[in-house]
């Protein structure tokens, strides 16, 4: 599939590096195929490291066939700007900004094959989850390369655009939920009368231990929570008092708030 093909990354941060990491381990390319430009010394040492080709000048990843648009949302448009009528129908770019959609690469890269992705930072541990969408001009290969890529650093899979938002508010913005948990579940544990530094670690592990149980289980998590949750017990009493507190319904609430902010930020407000 990437036989003969050179990969180009415009902004070689931490997604880029996750990314790239896990197709190199992959081995669906060699190193020696992939440069990443970015401005940045101290990030291209980082990929240099890992083989590829490194360069602060953007022009030296134009004749990639692939070229993975890793800059924040409000430095693509300037970048797409400058360079984005120079990419012909033969290169398929793959944007991980978040916000930025398909019609706005697209108006700047006008001949290009367009692939949006939204990831989440698991990515960095191999344990990834991207929402991947097609543009009109991409083609059904563009997507299976787009899977494979992401892939390699986790799970993905293909979506509509319009369901972008919902995968943001959900899985791209999702890890920083678990993080406030543990944050909050150590905290109750120092309340609850242990020593911070024990709090925060059995805190840890708890969320851990229970996500690999989860990823590893064929029981939902529903089904999970309920083999845990004895009648009257101590889980039981803890789990009626979040119900009556409402969780369920600020969780909700707040993934739906996150989806709504994708949406407010891809029309640039």
């Amino acid at each position: 599939m990437f036989e003969g093909k050179k990969i180009g990354v415009i902004g070689a941060g931490n997604m880029a590096e996750a990314l790239i990491r896990g197709v190199l381990k992959a081995g669906l390319v060699e190193s020696g195929v992939i440069t990443a430009c970015d401005l940045s010394e101290d990030r291209r040492n980082v990929f240099a490291e890992m083989g590829c080709l490194v360069s602060s000048n953007i022009c030296d990843i134009m004749d990639s066939d692939i070229v993975l648009l890793a800059l924040k949302p409000q430095v693509l448009p300037t970048v797409l700007a400058d360079i984005g009528r120079e990419f012909t129908n033969e290169q398929l770019l793959i944007s991980i900004a978040a916000g930025v959609t398909i019609t706005a690469i697209q108006q700047a890269a006008v001949s290009a094959r367009i692939v949006r992705v939204m990831p989440n930072t698991p990515m960095l541990v191999g344990e990834g989850v991207s929402g991947i969408a097609k543009g009109r001009s991409a083609n059904s290969n563009d997507i299976e390369m787009a899977l494979a890529l992401f892939g390699s650093a986790g799970d993905a899979y293909e979506v509509e655009e319009s369901q972008i938002d919902a995968v943001t508010g959900l899985s791209g913005s999702g890890p920083a939920y678990l993080f406030y948990f543990a944050e909050v579940l150590a905290a109750a544990g120092k309340e609850a009368g242990l020593p911070e530094e024990l709090a925060e670690k059995m805190a840890c592990k708890t969320v851990t231990g229970a996500a690999k149980l989860l990823a590893e289980s064929s029981d939902s998590a529903e089904i999970l929570r309920r083999k845990v949750t004895s009648p009257n017990g101590t889980t039981e009493a803890a789990i009626k008092i979040m119900q009556e507190r409402g969780l369920r319904d600020v969780i909700v609430a707040g993934v739906l708030r996150a989806k709504e902010r994708s949406e407010e930020l891809a029309r640039g407000e």
